[in-house]
């Protein structure tokens, strides 16, 4: 990558993708932007980390007019950095994601508690989770 200005804690929205949110780091380049999201965890990149540098792919692009191809997760305390591409299928599935989101919420439905706890343990949303005691 060739050197680019740093950009820490963006917040974007767009009308158009019917999103916003706070891109931890955000690498501009003049040909393109990275963006990069600091997470809390010891496993590996999962899916929700895919979805979320690929909706951020969408509101940088919408907000820079700068293409996103990929994007990182700096995991934290270890280190680590990977690196995620963010194409098509990953803008497919959050636009998937937006619209059922905006069903629940028109119906007032929360989302059924995963099957698997174990992923509780390591959820950064589990102190917000009223299905855990």
């Amino acid at each position: 990558m060739e050197t680019g200005e740093r950009r820490f804690q963006v917040r974007l929205a767009s009308e158009r993708v019917g999103l916003s949110g706070e891109v931890d780091l955000l690498i501009v380049t003049n040909t393109e932007a990275v963006p990069v999201e600091f997470k809390h965890t010891e496993g590996p990149v999962a899916k929700n980390h895919r979805l979320q540098l690929g909706a951020y792919a969408l509101l940088v692009e919408d907000a820079l007019g700068l293409p996103v191809q990929r994007g990182f997760v700096c995991q934290l305390p270890a280190g680590r950095l990977w690196q995620v591409q963010c194409g098509t299928a990953e803008r497919l599935q959050v636009a998937q994601l937006v619209r059922q989101v905006r069903h629940m919420l028109a119906g007032e439905a929360r989302p059924a508690p995963t099957p698997v706890r174990a992923r509780c343990r390591d959820c950064e949303f589990r102190r917000y989770c009223s299905d855990l005691e």
